[in-house]
């Protein structure tokens, strides 16, 4: 309803009479928005109307300014991210005032997009990354950006979870204090000071006693590094940090393996937590594990163990699942049965799981001893989860994993080191495994890995004596009682069971089809050609190129989803390949993990043929679409500068128009 001027004058004068003094600006009257100069005597109408229209000007005139001065910057305006700082290690910007630190430039763009922190603005940057990626197998470059502590993790846990972590407090009658083991070779320095950061900033400082940081003789700076971050003054959590923290180098390199085993003897906890040093631990995450310890010392506890991106760094939830493997002992997750997820009680309830990922536990450090800690003749990393698995279910224990307990992990994509003399340790702590704990079903890992029947494996005498020891049960007794998965792929006769028996079930990690949001073509600003699959239907390694824009081309109609893809069809996906190949982009299978196929741009300007033109960020790679005007318009990733393809001597061209079909 519009609302005459004369009553609006007389609620101005209303609202004057009741605040007097006070001028009213921008007040909302029935949804419209009035602008109110009024006070309590009409003689000062005139002053006060001169004032407000001083104020007005002004702000109009800061504004602009400031507008202007951010909008020459394309990638602040456009892609939402502040203009390029260059962290050094302790954090400061010589270029900006002495009190700013990249804590407080890091928290903004959490808060705002964090998936930006990835965005390459120059060679540097992308040095950066790629040497990350070489050297610890993730994108060192938001790592560094993210800073030595990320403030705010998505709370991933049930709803239950935390409407009984009261309970939960009230259950630890008499706290168990605990060490947390971190070991670590070569370690990227902010994800390991982020790892301990997280702890320190989500546990009950009466249930942890210490953190031992054990260096396993890495080759790189990481221990000047922590020296340097110890002594500094204003460092988070200085007072834990300082009297909670224990740096332990081994006197050579031993393995992940060997490490642990190291570590015990020096720890002072009734508890012992291992975490790797990729991780940063959620709300609520010791309690829960806390409490059953407490409640029977022989089960060991694992946490679920969510993701972070390797690539973005982004925190995402896990399902359910537990602990599996196949006949080739390689480690796998299995589906929880649905029958027993069938209320909310359920899903904050131990699940029984046959077997761990062996990254992150918890267990009674007297019954890690008595159990005869680590398997020592095992060499670096590999199996060793699995044989400390089927140790605590044949032999007494009990393994489970805590719902309510959430810690994230980096789960790289390759291992970014090897053992010391090349040997590949996986297979042969497999053979160990297998010879001490199968007993006649060691035939099934055989037959699945008939390429090690020859491998030595070591001396296994000590590991048969401590089974014998222990009073341990049968693998058959395993396999019935905890594991009938293994029996199952025995009993199909199928051609190729068994070595086919590691498939993860398909249903596992089953995608919802995401919902469509939008339909375009993408068109390059300036020019005539969109942005073309090779094939509607071909969604694996499928090239995408430029061809002139055509309503009829059903190839160069692009789908936007909820989850940020742009889809060609319903299997394929556009993608900007691997980290250091940002020259090949194609359609490649929708994997729904985001990264390398999840794409943003200011949508405000998307609405119709006269958008302005846009630049379409990748997460994954951290750069923007383009065209190389040298290469035949051939579509590659670059950094997302502000040509906005008006700079004719630019041969990247990266700014487009988004056509609505």
């Amino acid at each position: 309803m519009n609302i005459s001027s004369y009553a609006l004058r007389n609620r101005c004068l209303r609202y004057g009479k009741r605040y007097r003094h006070y001028i009213l600006l921008n007040r909302s009257i029935d949804g419209q928005s009035i602008l109110c100069n009024c006070c309590c005597c009409d003689g000062c109408n005139l002053l006060f109307t001169t004032i407000i229209i001083l104020a007005i000007m002004s702000s109009f005139i800061c504004f602009s300014l400031f507008w202007f001065n951010n909008h020459n910057d394309t990638q602040s305006m456009n892609l939402g991210i502040a203009k390029d700082i260059q962290p050094n290690h302790l954090y400061r910007d010589e270029n900006q005032p002495n009190s700013f630190y990249i804590q407080n430039y890091v928290q903004i763009v959490h808060e705002t997009n964090e998936s930006r922190l990835g965005m390459i603005n120059d060679d540097r940057d992308r040095e950066k990354k790629e040497s990350g990626f070489s050297l610890y197998a993730f994108n060192a470059l938001v790592s560094e950006r993210l800073g030595y502590h990320r403030q705010h993790l998505p709370d991933t846990r049930h709803e239950y979870c935390r409407q009984s972590t009261s309970n939960i407090d009230k259950n630890i009658s008499d706290p168990l204090n605990t060490t947390v083991i971190i070991c670590f070779f070569n370690e990227e320095f902010f994800t390991l000071i982020r790892t301990v950061n997280s702890i320190f900033a989500r546990t009950p400082s009466n249930m942890l006693t210490e953190i031992l940081l054990v260096d396993d003789s890495s080759e790189n700076d990481v221990h000047s590094k922590y020296e340097e971050y110890r002594n500094h003054e204003s460092i988070d959590f200085a007072d834990d940090f300082r009297h909670k923290v224990r740096y332990i180098r081994t006197p050579e390199r031993s393995g992940l393996i060997r490490a642990r085993n190291y570590a015990v003897q020096f720890a002072r906890g009734t508890i012992l937590f291992f975490l790797d040093s990729h991780c940063e631990v959620n709300v609520g995450w010791l309690p829960p594990i806390l409490e059953r310890l407490t409640y029977n010392r022989s089960i060991v506890a694992c946490p679920i163990i969510d993701l972070i991106d390797p690539d973005t760094f982004i925190y995402k939830p896990s399902p359910m699942v537990r602990g599996g493997f196949n006949w080739a002992l390689h480690f796998k997750w299995d589906s929880i049965p649905s029958d027993q997820l069938m209320t909310k009680e359920d899903f904050v309830q131990p699940i029984k799981s046959p077997a761990m990922a062996g990254g992150l536990f918890a267990i009674d450090r007297q019954y890690f001893q008595q159990l005869g800690t680590y398997d020592s003749g095992m060499n670096i990393w590999g199996a060793e989860n699995i044989e400390f698995s089927l140790r605590i279910w044949m032999c007494g224990g009990r393994l489970e994993i805590i719902p309510c307990s959430r810690v994230g992990h980096i789960f790289r994509k390759r291992r970014p080191y090897d053992s010391p003399d090349g040997q590949d340790t996986l297979a042969y702590n497999s053979l160990r495994v297998a010879h001490v704990w199968l007993d006649d079903y060691k035939k099934y890992f055989l037959k699945s890995r008939s390429d090690l029947a020859t491998m030595s494996y070591g001396n296994i005498e000590d590991r048969i004596e401590l089974r014998n020891r222990l009073d341990c049960k049968s693998f058959d007794w395993y396999l019935h009682n905890v594991y009938s998965d293994l029996l199952d792929q025995i009993n199909n006769r199928s051609s190729n069971s068994i070595q086919n028996s590691g498939r993860k079930n398909p249903n596992l990690f089953a995608h919802k089809q995401p919902k469509i949001l939008d339909k375009f073509r993408i068109r390059l600003n300036g020019t005539n050609l969109c942005l073309e699959s090779e094939s509607e239907l071909s969604y694996k390694n499928c090239h995408v190129h430029m061809q002139q824009c055509l309503r009829s081309s059903r190839r160069q109609i692009w789908k936007q989803t909820d989850l940020s893809e742009l889809r060609m069809n319903m299997k394929g996906c556009l993608d900007s390949g691997s980290p250091n190949k940002i020259d090949i982009i194609r359609l490649n299978k929708c994997h729904q993990m985001g990264s390398t196929q999840k794409w943003s741009w200011p949508t405000m300007n998307l609405t119709n043929e006269n958008s302005k033109a846009i630049q379409i960020y990748n997460d994954g790679s951290g750069m923007c679409l383009s065209v190389n005007t040298n290469d035949r318009f051939k579509v590659i990733m670059s950094f997302c500068t502000s040509n906005n393809n008006i700079d004719k001597s630019s041969t990247i061209l990266n700014h487009w128009i988004i056509v609505r079909h």
